[in-house]
């Protein structure tokens, strides 16, 4: 990308009709139907905060939340940027203003830096593992699912999850929370491929630990256990295979196109979302850095993908924050998709919560949104549509290998020992609960 460009070239405010709609949609239909939203207080974002971060992150509980954000408070600079984007962070609207620009920079950067002020914990979105049972257990699950959903205070779905590609169960069991439509936990027993060089687990469970408070989480695996269905529990539970585990967190207050992030371990895996192109935006909502088959860092509007959900009338999506005219407020997911097993690696449960699976931020670089102006005008259009980092990687293929060198005098601190502490409790307390759900 060139950078020989004056500020003015980049001085301008971009809303397009299309994007005001969805403003107008959400803040008109979708919101007043959702009473579970959140209004965010600019003077007290600490504490009005947390309503938020306990409705996308339960298993985290609130005296956590309590205890993060105590006698926390922002400085000048902070409450100034504030001020700044408060009521103009939401979906569609991006500034590109310089003096903008630096307000995004300053708040993306106190929430990587000061995640406690922020009560900005990482997030365990989702966690999948093969337990290897017996065909005998198998069939004592079947029969005592409906006895282990009573005892967990939990609803056994009748209706299956629409099979995914590659998925070859012969049956698959639900059950979901009473309280909590999408808190649900996946059993895929059995195994219906042609063909295996190598024999399989035939118990696979699927759960986001997000969706569900730990006591939720720790009475169901309790009830699991308590069924007898598995014998030596234990031991199985400590062996099971993770096939899947993705950490997250939320930066609030930001277009997505603002969020800049790179890997210098990836050459050339860059891209939008499959349907990016269909979907015909203005503005980025989806960028994916990796292999999207192998583990992979994934970044997005989260606030976009509720308000999707709205349109096609899904009660149970999640709560929006609001700013004071309630229109949603951007919030963008940072998440590390680890898939160890595709790589040929086979980590098992008691290991979760060593320090080789805290990789939220592994080699993660996030960089300063005033890298914007350093677009050419004849560019903005594509990295608003795409993301700077796909962008230049079409635009320039040899300044994309070379990046490195220019992108770092732009780089953000990241408070990799404050994240790494909240990463290892929740994954020794997922870990525990599941193997250990007596104790």
């Amino acid at each position: 990308m060139k950078n020989e460009s004056s500020i003015s070239d980049i001085n301008s405010t971009i809303v397009t009709s299309s994007n005001e709609k969805v403003i107008n949609k959400a803040s008109n239909t979708s919101l007043e139907s959702n009473i579970n939203d959140i209004e965010l207080d600019i003077y007290d974002i600490p504490k009005s905060i947390i309503p938020y971060r306990l409705a996308h992150n339960r298993f985290v509980p609130e005296k956590v939340y309590l205890n993060m954000v105590e006698n926390k408070a922002f400085n000048a600079i902070e409450l100034s940027a504030l001020h700044t984007i408060f009521d103009s962070a939401v979906p569609g609207s991006v500034s590109l203003e310089l003096s903008q620009l630096y307000a995004y920079s300053t708040i993306i950067s106190s929430q990587l830096a000061y995640p406690e002020k922020w009560a900005n914990h990482p997030i365990l979105d989702k966690l999948h593992f093969t337990v290897n049972i017996t065909r005998k257990e198998m069939n004592a699950l079947i029969a005592n699912a409906k006895e282990i959903a009573e005892k967990a205070g939990v609803y056994l779905i009748a209706k299956p999850p629409k099979r995914k590609k590659n998925q070859y169960h012969e049956t698959v069991v639900t059950f979901c929370s009473k309280e909590h439509k999408n808190a649900k936990i996946y059993f895929f027993l059995g195994d219906n491929a042609e063909s295996r060089k190598h024999p399989v687990n035939i118990l696979r469970i699927e759960v986001n630990p997000a969706r569900h408070s730990y006591t939720e989480f720790k009475c169901f695996f309790l009830a699991l256990k308590q069924s007898g269905s598995i014998k030596k529990y234990t031991r199985k539970m400590k062996n099971a295979n993770v096939t899947r585990h993705d950490l997250a967190i939320d930066i609030l207050l930001c277009p997505l196109v603002t969020l800049i992030a790179d890997k210098a371990s990836i050459k050339e895996n860059y891209s939008n979302h499959s349907k990016h192109n269909e979907k015909n935006y203005t503005h980025v909502q989806t960028v994916t850095i990796g292999n999207s088959e192998r583990s992979n860092t994934i970044l997005y509007s989260k606030t976009e993908k509720i308000l999707e959900a709205r349109e096609k009338n899904k009660k149970s999506s999640l709560s929006l924050i609001l700013n004071g005219d309630s229109n949603p407020i951007s919030v963008n997911r940072i998440e590390q998709k680890s898939r160890k097993q595709q790589e040929g690696k086979k980590p098992v449960m008691e290991d979760l919560d060593k320090k080789s699976n805290q990789n939220l931020f592994k080699s993660l670089c996030i960089y300063r949104p005033e890298l914007l102006v350093t677009v050419h005008e004849d560019q903005q259009a594509q990295v608003l549509r795409d993301g700077y980092m796909v962008a230049m990687k079409k635009h320039d293929k040899a300044a994309f290998v070379c990046r490195e060198n220019f992108l770092k005098p732009f780089q953000m601190f990241i408070n990799y020992e404050a994240f790494h502490k909240m990463q290892k409790r929740i994954l020794k307390n997922a870990k525990n609960y599941i193997i250990r759900p007596d104790k």
